[in-house]
Order: C-alpha cells, then sequence, then structure tokens
C-alpha cells in the first residue's frame, strides 16, 4: 500500500491523489489537492504564500488569489481549522495526525482504491491525432443551484472543441464519469486513452464569475497553458457559451504547439507520418516570417515525407498547399505553373478527405486566391465563410477569412474579424499576420493612419515579409507622406526585390478594382514613375 496521511475521519493518499474523509471519495480540485498536499508534506512549520505559489503553480505567474480561493476550498471539505492562517507569514496545516503509513496502514474500504466502477479497466493507447477530455468543471462553494452552469460550461467545451476536426475529443458521458472524482491526472490519460486534459473550477460570488482553467499533459503531469476569466453573471446561457468559446480557443493553439514541441524532441528516424507533418505545417507557416524560397522547400520536402507514409494526411496536404503558395506569393517559385497546380491540387484533396474540415476548407480559399481570377471570388469568400460556420472558435480560419475578405475588398468586414482575433487570442504566434490583414484592410477603407500602425507592428514582428511594406507604402501616399513612402519602397525593394517589382508590374495585391488601382498607382508615385499629384484623385 502507497503513503497515507490520517487526521481522525480524513485520510489522503499522495500517490492516488485521494482525499477520503469518512471513508468516502471527495472531490477536490487538481490544485486544491496540491495545496493540500504541499501543506501536509511540510505540516511542522508554517509555509509562505510564496513557497505555495511555487510549489502549485511552477512556472506559471498567478495572482495569490487564487491560492486563497483554493485554501477556502480546502477548509470547506476540511473544517475551517484545518488551515491556520498565520499573519504575514503564509499557512499552516493543523489537524493533528492520527496515523501514517507506508504499507502498515490498515487500508479505507473503498473498491479499487477510489477507482470508479464506470472506469475502463485496461489502459488504451493513445489515437494517432491529439486526444483530449474535458473533465467536470469543479463547482467551488457547493451552491447546488450553481451546479448546472458549471456542467453546462463543460458540455459546452466539449462541443465546441469537437469542431476541430484535428483533435480526438473523449465524449460527454465518458468525462463525465469523473464527476467527483480524485483520480490524478496521469491516472485518467491512460484509462481514456487521452494525451491532454482540461479542468477547471467555476465560482460564483453575487453578480460576479469566475472560471479558471488548466491543460494538462497526462504522460507527464506538467501544466501547458492556465488561465482565468472574470465575467459578470448576466444572462446565463449567453456566459455559458462566451467561456466555452473564450476557453477552447485560447487552448487549441496550445495543443498545436504542445504537439510541435513534443515531435522536434523525437529523433528524425522515429517520427510518425502524423508527427513529420506536424513539422512541416510548422515549417510551413514560418516560411512567412522569412520569405526565404529554402524554408517553403523545406516544408515541402518534410510534407511529401508524411504523404509517402499516409497519402491521407490532411496536415500533410495542407502543409504542401501552404507552401507552394508562399512560393507563388513572394515570387520565388522555381516552377510558378507547377506550384500553382500542386498547392491547388493539394487544399482541395485536403477538403475532399473531409468536407466538414474548417481548417482545411479556409486553406482551399486562400489557396484560390493565388490563381488570380477575380471572378473566382463569390465562390472564394464562400469557401472560407462555411469554414468559419464550421468552427467559429478556429483562430485560423477566423484569420483566413479576414485575409479573403481584405483581399476582395470587404474591409470594414475584415477589419472586424482581425479585431475580433485580437480579442480571442492577443498572444497568438500568428499574430503578426493579424497586424498584416489589419493593415491591408484599413488601406482598403481609406483609414491610411491605422493602416500604417499597423503595416509598422507587422514590420517589427516580421521584417522580412514584404506585404506590409507595401501597405506601408501606400498609406504614406495616402497621407501625403511622400518622403516616408519612398523611404518605405526602397526598404522594401531591398527585402524582397522580386515581390516590389511584380507590384510595379501590375500583378494586383487587392481583388477590388478600384481599390487594387488606387494601391498600385500609390506604389508607383513612391517608386517616382508617377506624379505625386495623380494621388489627390484617388485619396
Amino acid at each position: 500500500m502507497p503513503l497515507s496521511y490520517r487526521f481522525g475521519e480524513i485520510e489522503v493518499r499522495p500517490d492516488e491523489r485521494l482525499l477520503l474523509v469518512e471513508g468516502r471519495p471527495t472531490a477536490l480540485g487538481a490544485r486544491a489537492y496540491d495545496v493540500l498536499t504541499a501543506l501536509i508534506e511540510r505540516r511542522e512549520r508554517v509555509v509562505s504564500k510564496d513557497e505555495l505559489l511555487c510549489l502549485v503553480w511552477a512556472g506559471f505567474t498567478v495572482e495569490e488569489n487564487n491560492l486563497q480561493i483554493q485554501i477556502s476550498a480546502l477548509r470547506k471539505v476540511l473544517g475551517r481549522n484545518a488551515i491556520a492562517t498565520v499573519a504575514g507569514r503564509g499557512y499552516r496545516f493543523t489537524l493533528p495526525s492520527s496515523s501514517m503509513a507506508d504499507g502498515s496502514a490498515a487500508e479505507v474500504a473503498t473498491p479499487d482504491h477510489g477507482r470508479h466502477s464506470a472506469f475502463p479497466d485496461t489502459d488504451l493507447p493513445l489515437p494517432g491525432k491529439p486526444s483530449i477530455a474535458v473533465l467536470p468543471f469543479v463547482n467551488i462553494g457547493g451552491d447546488p443551484g450553481q451546479e448546472f452552469f458549471t456542467d453546462g460550461v463543460t458540455e459546452d467545451v466539449i462541443t465546441e472543441l469537437s469542431r476541430f476536426k484535428s483533435l480526438f475529443v473523449i465524449a460527454r458521458n465518458s468525462s463525465f464519469a469523473y464527476k467527483g472524482s480524485s483520480a490524478n491526472p496521469e491516472r485518467i490519460g491512460r484509462e481514456l486513452g487521452v494525451r491532454y486534459l482540461l479542468e477547471g473550477s467555476i465560482r460564483r460570488s453575487g453578480g460576479q464569475i469566475r472560471v479558471t482553467g488548466q491543460l494538462v499533459d497526462t504522460l507527464n503531469g506538467s501544466h501547458i497553458w492556465a488561465e482565468k476569466y472574470d465575467r459578470e453573471f448576466a444572462d446565463v446561457f449567453a456566459l455559458q457559451e462566451e467561456l466555452a468559446r473564450a476557453i477552447v480557443c485560447a487552448i487549441a493553439p496550445q495543443i498545436e504547439v504542445a504537439e510541435l514541441n513534443r515531435a522536434a524532441r523525437r529523433r528524425p528516424d522515429k517520427l510518425s507520418a502524423y508527427e513529420i507533418a506536424v513539422r512541416a505545417w510548422a515549417h510551413a507557416i514560418e516560411a512567412v516570417n522569412t520569405i526565404e524560397a529554402s524554408a517553403s522547400y523545406n516544408a515541402i520536402r518534410e510534407a511529401e515525407q508524411a504523404l509517402a507514409i499516409d497519402p491521407n494526411s490532411t496536415l500533410g496536404l495542407m502543409a504542401l498547399a501552404w507552401s507552394h503558395g508562399c512560393l507563388l506569393y513572394f515570387q520565388t517559385a522555381d516552377d510558378p505553373a507547377h506550384s500553382l497546380r500542386v498547392a491547388i491540387a493539394a487544399a482541395d484533396r485536403a477538403v475532399e478527405l473531409d468536407r466538414a474540415d474548417a481548417s482545411a476548407l479556409a486553406l482551399k480559399a486562400v489557396t484560390g486566391l493565388l490563381a488570380n481570377r477575380v471572378g473566382d471570388y463569390p465562390e472564394i469568400v464562400a469557401d472560407a465563410r462555411r469554414a468559419h460556420e464550421l468552427n467559429p472558435n478556429d483562430t485560423f480560419v477566423l484569420l483566413m477569412l479576414a485575409h479573403v475578405e481584405a483581399f476582395g475588398g470587404e474591409c470594414e468586414p475584415s477589419i472586424a474579424r482581425a479585431m475580433q482575433l485580437l480579442r480571442l487570442d492577443p498572444r497568438a504566434s500568428r499574430l503578426p499576420m493579424v497586424h498584416n490583414v489589419l493593415s491591408m484592410a484599413s488601406f482598403g477603407a481609406r483609414r491610411y493612419e491605422e493602416g500604417s500602425r499597423w503595416a509598422l507592428r507587422a514590420i517589427h514582428e516580421m521584417p522580412r515579409m514584404p506585404q506590409p511594406y507595401t501597405t506601408l507604402v501606400s498609406c504614406y501616399v495616402g497621407l501625403g507622406e511622400i518622403e516616408k513612402a519612398r523611404a518605405a519602397f526602397a526598404t522594401l525593394c531591398q527585402v524582397a526585390p522580386q515581390y516590389a517589382q511584380a507590384r510595379l508590374n501590375g500583378r494586383s495585391a487587392h481583388w477590388n478594382p478600384v481599390i487594387n488601382h488606387r494601391h498600385l498607382t500609390f506604389i508607383r508615385i513612391a517608386a517616382g514613375l508617377e506624379d505625386p499629384a495623380v494621388a489627390e484623385a484617388l485619396r
């Protein structure tokens, strides 16, 4: 029998992350349990708040009230006198120990040491793509009237995560079998066959509500992501939907990053088709920042390796389409006709494999822009909007839709969607691309001051990407800042000479003919090929 601590009618089993009160398993949030064990293991002294924060939230910066919430939750279960507050110093666990056991103590009567009868008897293997279970959020305070809301948020998160075709999401009934359980993340991961767990809690105080969430890697117990959301408790169902979307929009990119980091640590000769495709997709996206053809061709090689193993790898097809698209967009393709054929074919194939895959459909829409056929725009934007309908929580899909609308001259909708992206995922790795879209759409809407600011942000974040330079040039001309425009154009010629020449040759950056004419004319003014006075009639 593993080590256990007993304090009267209370028993704590650290190895099983199990709390028993009068012999019955008692629900306790993961953080509260970590605080409890930290205090028990140091019960001979006062434990400072800073020490507890470092022990329980290692690697994370959290507010002190997070600790206070967990202490309050523990006192409700163990009694107010179980944990003493020592003013100015910290906390101390004060319950007297009746026994400690390391193999000799009597077992508390509980089936299979707390293993719920609904749980599988054997461990399940991990599926071939990222897998996640959403545990029932804990209703801190135990108000029965609040239980429906807490369960509702959990159910909505499960439903919204299921929209991501790239994820394997455990169904609601299996997740809710763990309600009230104190099983540790590693055990739940083995029993459900999932790599990631999302757990959280909800606390209401008057008209305020606080929701906390943590994303845990079940293979090593590490915390990948943690966040809290404070809201006014008003329209219950609207609030429930808002919180679910906020959580899902935040954790989906975190899983993508975690998968990439895992694949990066693996030896190349040990990689599966999925892991190779993950690396290919990451390198394809990175190629936007460098515009180097070698970066795109490297991603193409990896995508082709993944597809050689699994021809139906959607992620491999997307990486292939995106990489060839970058070569075309930046005018660096060795064979533009070949790149166009491959990009369109790969994007079409990704959608054929699963027409409900929002990411694939959004990529197909953006790839359609590469053909430069203005008459295709209604179909392209329809695909992008359909993708957003399929999964409004996918920030990549939202970015692609904003991009398509900016190109098509639907500038105000594009700006609104890009601003929504900034609200949903303000620390996103693709933030420079959002700023780039905002600069393009702002220019189209004649918001030259805003457009120049967004372009400068994008340039600061991606100094090798040419698109924001062309927008900056155009916005400066729109503002009448001709000398600044000329200086920006000179920099563009140094960064991406082929791209700059393509613009001077009339290759469109916008599909709306009025906006495109204004854009290209302003570029030619900055290049000294048009009289600045021409801009007056177009501004």
